[in-house]
């Protein structure tokens, strides 16, 4: 099954480090939209700002002459982009002004864009940072996942060349908005020719103030059954669709992102599929499990977003597969 004429906007650096060039990241995109049939189209938010204040000091040919070769160095990168990954099929690679240079207006540009040319899916890599840099710095890469109304697909800036198992890891928080997602995930793994591991990290944190010898509720084999019946339940049309499927329902005294990344590192998983209902406000530290999962993860991260009743954000989008059956990206 083939999911086709789905649009995707691809956040892209035109002037992005060797070790995160064009070649890396568009084969990098290509595997992960095996199966999809659509159009992608590149895009780099430019500070407006930088360019004023450039202005200010060189004359206006000097300015013709910066944007015109921020141009060509789009249309370079999307060429070496394309020869590393023939099957993407790339339109033209746009520009879009960003007026003061701040990263908060970058996101909503990105995003205003996504939603004037009703794109399906908003693919974008992250920089890598880690620790202390990218709690007090932030990440383009994160504000668009909190504030992105439509899927999300985050790709590692240096993936780990293990991720050849030929697997999708879905994790499922057994919510409503997950139960949602899990016919998705099959349908994403079932176009990439991809079996499914349906993963759950049960937690209770009554453990550490627990008597000895207590089990935490969550750490019941009873519970734990019942919790894995239920993830069976949300996978049937995967496994109507012909997908090999996996349940993995353990209990861990880790956080939830960090059980999901270390399984799927376990599982040398293709990509990781999940779903998120926070918003912007709800996660100023620490941030939402797909957040950090994504900040973590050395694999790349589909994220759909869920309304706060647990319902998809929008209506899905349906498209036209072979045998006349319809699957959808969301």
């Amino acid at each position: 099954m083939k999911l086709s004429s789905a649009r995707v906007l691809w956040s892209i650096d035109p002037f992005s480090a060797p070790e995160v060039g064009p070649e890396q990241q568009a084969r990098a995109l290509a595997r992960q939209l095996r199966g999809i049939r659509g159009t992608v189209v590149p895009v780099t938010v430019l500070a407006a700002a930088e360019i004023d204040a450039l202005a200010a000091v060189w004359s206006g040919a000097r300015r013709k002459s910066y944007l015109s070769g921020v141009r060509k160095a789009m249309q370079g990168w999307c060429k070496a982009a394309q020869r590393a990954a023939p099957s993407l099929k790339l339109a033209a690679p746009k520009i879009l002004p960003n007026p003061t240079g701040t990263r908060r207006l970058a996101v909503e540009v990105l995003l205003s864009q996504a939603r004037a040319g009703k794109f399906d899916l908003l693919a974008l890599s992250t920089h890598g940072r880690r620790g202390i840099q990218r709690l007090m710095l932030g990440s383009f890469a994160e504000a668009v996942l909190s504030r992105a109304p439509l899927p999300l697909l985050v790709l590692p800036s240096q993936p780990s060349p293990t991720h050849s198992q030929g697997l999708a890891l879905f994790a499922s928080d057994l919510s409503e908005g997950a139960r949602r997602i899990a016919p998705i995930a099959g349908g994403l793994a079932h176009a990439a020719g991809l079996n499914l591991v349906a993963f759950h990290a049960a937690t209770d944190h009554s453990w550490a103030v627990a008597t000895p010898g207590f089990i935490p509720p969550a750490a019941h084999p009873d519970e734990l059954k019942a919790r894995k019946a239920h993830l069976s339940s949300d996978l049937e049309s995967t496994r109507r669709l012909g997908v090999e499927t996996e349940i993995v329902v353990r209990s861990t005294d880790r956080s939830i992102a960090e059980a999901i990344v270390k399984t799927a590192a376990a599982k040398k998983a293709d990509r990781i599929i999940l779903n998120t209902t926070r918003t912007p406000g709800s996660a100023l530290l620490l941030g939402s499990t797909a957040r950090q999962v994504a900040r973590l993860a050395s694999c790349p991260v589909w994220v759909f977003r869920s309304g706060a009743s647990g319902a998809p954000a929008r209506p899905p989008r349906h498209a036209r597969a072979k045998g006349g059956s319809a699957v959808y990206l969301y």
